[in-house]
């Protein structure tokens, strides 16, 4: 069951978020710092993963990955499901122009990845010489296989 603080928050939530797993750096107010993970990201912020409690309403400076920085408010912060870490909700503070461009290269790094083929790793082994047997398949049959290796 949802409580009150959860119901809201997806009741609020405007934007739609893409998966996002980067190193984030938080810088909070009095110069205290220390590194989150991104889970997702949307148009109008982050969800990070993060050793310590940070107060919702809390003012903080961002640093991604690429070295950019983006001013955020911490909107709630919970533990997570195994109480080892906490999880935040952080909200850009689009005061500036480029705090919009730079949401917006980080949406579309976030769509690129997603949309990136997950390519299996085959190893691909031709035999120099095709063994066939025609045990288990007609004597025709195997000499068929035989010939569609050849023919290839």
């Amino acid at each position: 069951m949802a409580t009150a603080s959860e119901s809201s928050q997806s009741d609020e939530r405007t934007f739609l978020r893409m998966p996002y797993d980067s190193t984030i750096k938080i810088i909070c107010q009095g110069g205290v710092s220390g590194q989150a993970q991104s889970e997702d990201v949307g148009r109008g912020g982050f969800r990070l993963r993060l050793q310590r409690y940070l107060r919702p309403g809390h003012r903080l400076m961002i640093r991604t990955d690429t070295g950019e920085e983006l001013k955020g408010q911490v909107v709630w912060c919970r533990p997570d499901r195994d109480a080892t870490r906490f999880v935040a909700g952080i909200r850009v503070v689009h005061d500036e122009a480029a705090a919009y461009e730079t949401m917006g290269k980080l949406l579309f790094d976030a769509v690129r990845k997603s949309a990136e083929p997950k390519r299996p790793t085959i190893q691909w082994r031709r035999p120099s010489v095709p063994q066939y047997s025609a045990a288990g398949m007609g004597l025709a049959a195997a000499a068929a296989v035989a010939i569609q290796h050849i023919g290839h």
